[in-house]
């Protein structure tokens, strides 16, 4: 599932195994989302899809003043923004997959990072040449961590955590 902010277009990018998830993992999101950004969510669109159709997801949005806007069955463009994220989520994680060599089992944290990265660069969809992130947030992202997705990486354990059969000390 994919979350757009339509505010700040900050993605949110949660992977289930089924659909049957759905309306507990977007409770949970909105939550998060007003807790990060102090702001009420007001405002919730989605496609015809039954996992956020439920009688209980409908009181939940009545209970908390939040409007539901369906978009007309079969027409993707009232939703295009969420749309060509993931299509552009997924191109980058098939790319990345590819490039990397890595297999299809890294799958779920290509899609990850992916989306870690498109919050952290600019967008013309957000005014002022900020990130998502930024938007999102209020605080400037850095990004001086990343790296090329499947490149060599050591961890370091602690030489007082290190097992004395199971590595050699040089």
């Amino acid at each position: 599932m994919t979350f757009l902010d339509g505010h700040s277009h900050y993605l949110k990018v949660v992977l289930l195994k089924s659909k049957n998830k759905a309306k507990e993992q977007l409770k949970s999101l909105i939550v998060c989302a007003e807790v990060e950004t102090g702001c009420c969510v007001n405002f919730f669109r989605s496609d015809g899809g039954g996992e956020y159709s439920s009688d209980s997801l409908k009181k939940y949005f009545k209970l908390y003043g939040i409007y539901h806007e369906l978009t007309n069955p079969d027409t993707p463009q009232e939703n295009g923004s969420a749309k060509r994220v993931n299509r552009t989520i997924l191109d980058m994680a098939r790319t990345m997959i590819k490039e990397s060599d890595l297999p299809e089992s890294f799958w779920s944290h290509t899609v990850n990072y992916a989306t870690y990265i498109l919050n952290r660069v600019p967008t013309r969809a957000v005014e002022k040449d900020i990130t998502p992130y930024q938007a999102y947030t209020g605080n400037k992202p850095s990004v001086t961590y990343l790296r090329v997705f499947g490149c060599i990486a050591h961890a370091l354990i602690p030489k007082s955590k290190r097992s004395k059969f199971g590595s050699k000390s040089l």
